[in-house]
């Protein structure tokens, strides 16, 4: 629960809310303008309906609070939002970046934004979202199922991130082609990933339990470093490792459902697909941070194995294993090319 007296603070007009504790506290249709939140705990927060002004959000702990049908101008938003609420909330001039995840962003509206650093992973809700030309999303990184959200046109999503349209790629998208196209070197398909659960699912099954329960112990042992910049990736790889133990645990639970007879469905294949799409996409960002930290590869190298097992096999196999075999030089330079 929250500090009274930080929250009395908070009420009484005080500008300098740095690492308060206001979880939980309910401020609802209230404005606040030049208010420092920084490394403050607005867990559970609610704000909605609110009006912020110059506000300064960075690595505040946003967990599970609540922003709904707020205004923000020249807000500054810098680390992990998980589980935020945002719906129907309308941004303008203001800086993103960090991880947004298992967030709803219903009918949120951007305007002229810098989105650059923000980094979308799982369970975000963009539905009815909008944007104005002047906040660009080049370069934003998110699982691939997220990137078909209608805000997104004009986009095209390559290597884990979006790109903006150019005229040639229209132009090389409107040319006629002939006969049947090739399937991208390497990559997986639906039907491909059913028939290899099919084959191995009393396996996946051991597999996924085994990876579970190796990821909790994994999550209690993290460290808890003080710099700003290490505190963020070990937020973000803690992030990565609930959402695969999730993903995996789903999976070999729905598996060990089905009867000797039951087909594996495209649903349960999907969702393999879906993994890989959003484990490849933190590595794309994360692989080089990943390689200089002092957190063992084992666990991410287990989980591209499964994927693999899968027949998803993720780009960061290649440096997983030559990280293994060949230090982490050669797994820097590979994750380099990745």
């Amino acid at each position: 629960m929250s500090d009274p007296d930080d929250v009395a603070l908070l009420r009484s007009g005080s500008k300098d809310l740095v690492a308060c504790d206001l979880s939980g506290a309910q401020f609802p249709s209230q404005r606040f303008e030049n208010v420092s939140f920084q490394r403050a705990d607005i867990s559970s927060t609610h704000f909605a309906n609110c009006t912020f002004i110059n506000c300064d959000f960075t690595q505040a702990k946003i967990n599970s609070t609540v922003f709904s049908q707020s205004y923000f101008y020249g807000c500054n938003f810098k680390g992990l939002i998980h589980g935020a609420n945002l719906k129907h909330s309308q941004l303008e001039k203001c800086r993103l970046g960090g991880l947004v995840t298992r967030s709803r962003l219903d009918g949120i509206k951007f305007t002229a934004c810098d989105v650059s650093g923000m980094r979308f992973q799982d369970r975000v809700v963009l539905k009815d979202a909008v944007a104005d030309e002047a906040t660009d999303f080049s370069g934003v990184q998110m699982p691939r199922s997220l990137s078909k959200e209608k805000i997104f046109e004009g986009y095209k999503f390559s290597r884990g991130a979006l790109h903006k349209i150019s005229r040639e790629d229209i132009e090389v998208e409107n040319e006629p082609t002939s006969g049947l196209e090739s399937p991208p070197q390497g990559d997986a398909s639906n039907s491909d990933v059913k028939f290899l659960i099919s084959r191995s699912r009393e396996t996946i099954v051991l597999m996924s339990g085994a990876l579970a329960s190796t990821i909790s112990k994994e999550i209690a042992n993290l460290p808890r470093p003080n710099e700003e910049e290490q505190a963020e990736f070990v937020d973000s790889y803690r992030n990565l490792l609930i959402e695969i133990q999730s993903a995996v645990s789903e999976l070999g639970h729905e598996l060990s459902e089905l009867s000797a007879n039951d087909e594996v469905s495209d649903k349960q294949s999907a969702k393999v697909l879906k993994f890989r799409e959003f484990f490849d996409a933190w590595w794309v960002e994360n692989g080089n941070r990943f390689a200089n930290s002092s957190i063992d590869v084992g666990l991410i190298g287990l989980s591209t194995a499964f994927l693999g097992f899968c027949g998803a096999p993720s780009i960061a196999a290649t440096a997983i294993a030559a990280t293994y075999f060949g230090g982490k030089s050669l797994g820097k330079l590979i994750t380099k090319s990745s």
